[in-house]
């Protein structure tokens, strides 16, 4: 029999100028691996980046450095959920630092964390340090944050946003329905029929449709009856550069 694995102590740690307020509570909360979020291409945090990363060296800990835009929070959003939600189907324990990087970064790490599952917490300094030096210096206190639950959208939503998107174009009930009965999410009574049948523009409509375009404000439908057309909402646009990560992974 083969052993069970431990759960790890995942850590989410946006970096801008904070160098304590980072590597201490890693050690204190006995992290078992790190995810450092810093900005793409040439930064003035670089440097503190490479400081941390030699202290978590220390620790005998390996960092992994994750790039994206700190000023888009889209991106940032993506790119902290992405990692949650790998980690949490590894069955590991994500911390996400929320005191650490910028506004922006915090935002969606806490954003992250009640869509995912993550803990965000908090980091109150000791002391203020002397410009030109890190923000701040030592830790006071770190405390987990409330957790608040909201829920992301169905994966199979965002594949068929996905599969809109590709198109280019509005797309027909019947093309949704083919793409449905490709990824054997619509039953079919009988494979023989040419055309889909009132029962899978019924699956259709109650299991994809009316929360894509009543509840969720994904899509918006032309036309009347069948020949209605489908195509991607502002909103729906948003959810899958948002949740695109769940269709590719």
């Amino acid at each position: 029999m083969s052993a069970i694995r431990p759960r790890l102590r995942v850590h989410v740690c946006p970096v801008g100028f904070e160098e304590d307020r980072i590597v201490i509570p890693i050690s204190e909360l006995k992290a078992d691996r790190v995810y450092l979020i810093t900005k793409s291409g040439e930064d003035l945090a670089k440097d503190a980046v490479q400081r941390i990363i030699t202290a978590l060296k220390s620790q005998k800990l390996e960092p992994t450095v994750v790039c994206c835009d700190i000023h888009d929070l889209e991106e940032c959003f993506c790119t902290i959920s992405e990692i949650l939600y790998r980690e949490a189907l590894e069955g590991n324990d994500v911390y996400v630092n929320v005191s650490s990087g910028t506004n922006i970064l915090c935002i969606a790490g806490t954003m992250a964390c009640m869509m995912w599952g993550g803990v965000p917490y908090y980091v109150i300094p000791k002391t203020y340090a002397p410009r030109g030096e890190p923000l701040h210096l030592g830790v006071k206190r770190i405390f987990e944050l409330p957790r608040y639950r909201i829920f992301p959208p169905r994966r199979e939503l965002i594949s068929i946003l996905g599969f809109i998107s590709s198109k280019n174009r509005t797309v027909s009930h019947s093309e949704l329905i083919a793409f449905l009965k490709s990824q054997g999410l619509i039953k079919t009574e009988n494979e023989k029929l040419t055309r889909p049948s009132q029962s899978e523009y019924q699956q259709l409509e109650n299991n994809f449709l009316r929360e894509l375009r009543d509840e969720r404000g994904y899509v918006v439908e032309t036309g009347e009856t069948r020949a209605k057309r489908v195509h991607l909402a502002e909103e729906g646009k948003t959810a899958l550069r948002m949740f695109g990560f769940l269709v590719r992974s």
